[in-house]
């Protein structure tokens, strides 16, 4: 992505690379090292696909070709061997290695063994740490770290995120520590965070984000790009074929010779990031986006860099030389002396546009009137679970529960639901079999519901009323309006007023060319014009139904706000929870809208909010207030916006209000008692962050830049005419997106909430999905569903602890399997689901489904031995921290059990949080 150093949420002031004084006295300042880090940044899909990256075509969008790159850089390192480069994206590198000749596999081999060229961070792409799980983080970096491995024998040990926008405690902890990097450098900061480090000296720093992982989950962390808030070279010393800045010219016959000014400019730049971090090494990061196309411009000037610098280093005191990221966080760990100062905060507010985009079920089971349909779910929990299940059907006897908007097309007419109790990860059959012998009152496993089409439907209480399930009971007006939330139980009663209102942000409009002063709202940032304005004038629904009553499996309150906006508040039969859908848009264009929904509830949060890391750690949030420097609040709305995987909370002494996401979304508590999340964005400016378009998603787009398809590559519009690429210039047309979230909503006690949301919150994300085909089949003596189940397969001899999930249960190629459990509880979150609980491996599973033999136990990504990565690390200098003494930071306990030795035992133990890999050898 584009090397500007600040997104979404707050308005950064421009951060160039300073004016720096004319001269040093070398007698007066310490050595410094400057360590050159050639690298390239190849996105993995951002203007352009994946594959036209590689490949170099669509240039008219950007010029980019990263197959190009590496052959480049190979061809440049095989020429001298003191050259050196580094890599990340394994998903463009095994595009390039598949084609190569046996030669240049076994030259890369030969430069790889030379430590000419090393892999860092080693996932298949760059992720994102905002937004995504936990789980796809670790599964995009295994896979990536296990292609290195089986090709190249390499394990990368230098975490490399340097174009996220913002860093997650779940990166430095989990991705980075439990991964077995030693290091983790990244680029991009708030602005005010990033001055505050350059005035304190604080560039690098030590990272211990994980109270439930605690002190030996920390990894070595540092700023990229000269800390200019990006990870490019100094300025004025990139020097790709797409670059403007002044070469090495070392011929004194010529015009232009500038040896001693070029070596003037790096000592000052090197001696200004020397004075912003600690110790005598510091990181020149030689390259940017798609660079070294042509490598051999890059090193024939950073050879003569070196060459003159080194020869004026008695006088500078500065020397320099190829490095690469494990040599520097080597040199940094050896410094005798040097303390960093400790962080334990992740890097937010600093995020995208958190859009959800829920795509509705598809018509898969029309043919369900009249037949019966077999259809198989997946339970992936380890624990038996009962979901809702609803099924789009053309027609049915049975009455049915209409949840489409009145605006979707297409979509099915019906959607029939029915409870599914799945066994502990289990696949489960299913017949759904129309009788005529159900009656339409309360079918046994079956909710129903009205046809997609009906008109909006008026009001249908006259007075007040409430909805109840025996566990939580919702009070509404006459209206429809949510007013009160009790939590029914058999102790003292919970309750709280509750509204659950949507409104709306108009997003600022740039009127100067969305320069850095006038920043509008886009794709990237997050910058509403004022507070959000309610949808309607009263605050109330403009109509609402109420469907179902006491003792059915499901009753629901849909509320129409507008055209465009629809909440559905749905109660199911024993759950301590109550759900809410949305669906939002086509969002009004005119001025742009950025959608949210509003809870306020009397909960005396004191300034708190409480989101998720990547499903993992909760984190602290305090209003207008960051802990490791005194912010000065210029956005007091997106200022205090921050991404939530799944779960956001507030809470007082008494009572804790939690609401879990399906999608990773904005939320925030911008005053007491009061949560809100953002539902759904449509703009109509560009921010100025590189894509070059507003965020206005409709129907039909035609590019805003040229293409290589001048006939439009066979597209056609709705009216079957073709559309013109070559002519098109960002004309939107047809529909503006559609989105649909769930949210499910509860009130405990701080004490006890996590026994609910934290199960709650895996199974939202772990839903099943229906899976139809005619390979499937119902066995003769197969009851009816609505319903009809009968379990296929159970992997497990058991079903786990309520504690532990089972993240990962995938066959290698090598006939082992790998195996990852994780302990779901943070630390303190509950007095018994908090504490450290064990699972014998040897009797997991069920004996006929994998019978394990033996197991070994590896590091998160499964590249090495966890008993190797232990030892390496002790063998290792101890990192020194600020303000502590000196040796190995504090573990928990439960953090020193070594490995698993399974000729010792076959039992293994999981703290809060911790998630534990493990290759089985079946027999």
């Amino acid at each position: 992505m584009p090397t500007s150093h600040f997104c979404l949420f707050l308005v950064a002031t421009v951060h160039g690379f300073p004016s720096l004084p004319t001269a040093y006295r070398p007698a007066d300042l310490p050595p410094v090292h400057v360590h050159l880090v050639p690298h390239t940044h190849d996105d993995v899909g951002w203007l352009k696909t994946l594959d036209q990256y590689h490949t170099g075509s669509n240039n008219s969008i950007q010029h980019a070709n990263v197959g190009r790159v590496i052959t480049s850089v190979v061809e440049s390192l095989s020429r001298d061997p003191a050259r050196k480069f580094i890599y990340a994206e394994v998903a463009f590198f095994q595009r390039w290695w598949r084609v190569q000749s046996n030669a240049t596999q076994a030259q890369v081999r030969k430069l790889v063994d030379a430590k000419q060229l090393t892999f860092v961070n080693g996932g298949w792409c760059m992720h994102d740490e905002a937004v995504p799980h936990y789980i796809d983080m670790v599964d995009q970096q295994t896979l990536g770290h296990s292609y290195l491995k089986d090709e190249l024998n390499v394990v990368p040990v230098v975490g490399w995120q340097i174009d996220p926008f913002g860093h997650s405690a779940t990166q430095a902890a989990l991705l980075s520590a439990e991964s077995g990097f030693d290091g983790l450098f990244f680029g991009r900061m708030d602005y005010q965070d990033l001055d505050n480090r350059l005035k304190n000296k604080a560039a690098e720093w030590m990272w211990r984000p994980s109270f439930s992982l605690g002190g030996d989950a920390q990894v070595f962390a540092g700023l990229t790009g000269s800390y200019g808030g990006n990870y490019g070279p100094p300025g004025g010393f990139c020097w790709d074929v797409h670059c403007n800045d002044e070469p090495m010219q070392d011929d004194p016959s010529l015009d232009g010779y500038n040896v001693d000014s070029r070596v003037a400019d790096f000592v000052e730049a090197a001696r200004w990031q020397a004075n912003r971090t600690r110790g005598a090494h510091v990181l020149f990061t030689m390259g940017s986006d798609f660079q070294y196309e042509q490598a051999e411009q890059w090193f024939d000037n950073m050879d003569k860099l070196i060459k003159y610098a080194n020869a004026a280093s008695a006088k500078t005191g500065v020397t320099v030389g190829y490095s690469s990221m494990n040599e520097y966080v080597s040199a940094k760990l050896a410094e005798p002396g040097v303390e960093y100062p400790l962080y334990t905060d992740d890097f937010y507010p600093y995020a995208d546009g958190l859009n959800v985009s829920v795509c509705a079920l598809t018509q898969a089971a029309g043919s369900v009137a009249g037949h019966d349909t077999p259809f198989v779910l997946y339970n992936s929990l380890a624990q038996e679970q009962t979901f809702l299940i609803g099924l789009p059907i053309v027609k049915s006897p049975w009455p049915v529960t209409n949840y489409e908007p009145d605006n979707t097309p297409n979509a099915a007419p019906l959607t029939a639901y029915f409870e599914a109790t799945l066994s502990a990860m289990s696949l489960t059959s299913f017949v759904l079999r129309p009788t005529s012998a159900m009656s339409s009152a309360k079918p046994a496993a079956a909710a129903a519901a009205v046809p997609t089409s009906a008109a909006p439907a008026a009001a249908t209480a006259a007075a007040p009323f409430s909805v109840s399930n025996g566990f939580v009971s919702l009070d509404f007006d006459a209206s429809g309006a949510l007013r009160k939330l009790r939590r029914l139980g058999s102790g003292p009663l919970l309750a709280t007023p509750l509204t659950i209102e949507p409104r709306a942000y108009t997003p600022h409009k740039a009127i100067k060319d969305s320069r850095e002063d006038d920043q509008p709202s886009g794709a990237y940032m997050f910058r509403p014009k004022s507070t959000a304005a309610p949808l309607r004038a009263d605050g109330v629904p403009a109509s609402f139904e109420l469907i179902g009553s006491s003792g059915d499996l499901v009753q629901e309150v849909r509320q129409r706000w507008t055209s465009w906006c629809n909440v559905t508040i749905r109660l199911r039969q024993g759950r301590p929870t109550f759900e809410m859908e949305v669906t939002a848009g086509p969002l009004p264009a005119a001025n742009g809208t950025e959608l949210i929904l509003r809870l306020t509830s009397t909960i005396a949060s004191n300034a708190s909010l409480y989101t998720d890391s990547n499903a993992r750690e909760m984190l602290h949030r305090v209003r207008d207030f960051r802990s490791s420097w005194t912010l000065k609040q210029t956005e007091p709305v997106a200022g205090n916006y921050y991404p939530a995987t799944t779960a956001a909370y507030i809470k007082d002494a008494s009572a804790q209000l939690t609401l879990l996401v399906d999608a990773a979304q904005g939320v925030a508590s911008l005053a007491d008692g009061q949560l809100e999340v953002m539902i759904h964005r449509r703009l109509t400016q560009d921010d100025s962050r590189g894509v070059s378009e507003p965020l206005n998603e409709t129907e039909y787009t035609k590019p805003y830049v040229g293409t290589n398809e001048p006939d439009g590559g066979g597209l056609v519009d709705g009216n079957g005419v073709r559309v013109d690429l070559a002519s098109a210039g960002g004309e939107h047309s047809g529909r503006g997106l559609i989105v649909r979230g769930k949210y499910v909503v509860s009130l405990e006690r701080p004490d006890d909430a996590a026994a609910v949301w934290r199960p709650a919150m895996d199974a939202l994300y772990a839903a099943p999905t229906p899976y139809f085909g005619t390979g499937i089949s119902a066995t003769p003596n197969a009851k009816t569903v609505p319903a009809t189940t009968r379990a296929v397969l159970s992997s497990l001899s058991q079903a786990l602890p309520p504690n532990v999930q089972i993240v990962t249960l995938r066959r290698l190629n090598s006939g082992e399997v790998l195996l990852r459990l994780a302990h779901q509880f943070g630390i303190n979150e509950h007095p018994a689901l908090s504490r450290p609980v064990s699972v014998d491996l040897a009797s997991l599973f069920a004996p006929e489904v994998l019978a394990v033999s033996s197991a070994v136990e590896m590091t998160l990504t499964a590249n090495q031995r966890k008993d190797e990565l232990l030892k390496r690390r002790q063998s290792q200098p101890t990192w020194r921290v600020v303000g502590e003494s000196v040796g190995p930071p504090g573990t928990h306990a439960w953090r020193r059990v070594p490995p698993l030795d399974w000729a010792t035992s076959t039992v293994i133990s999981l703290g809060p949080l911790e998630i534990k890999t493990f290759l089985l050898r079946l027999a």
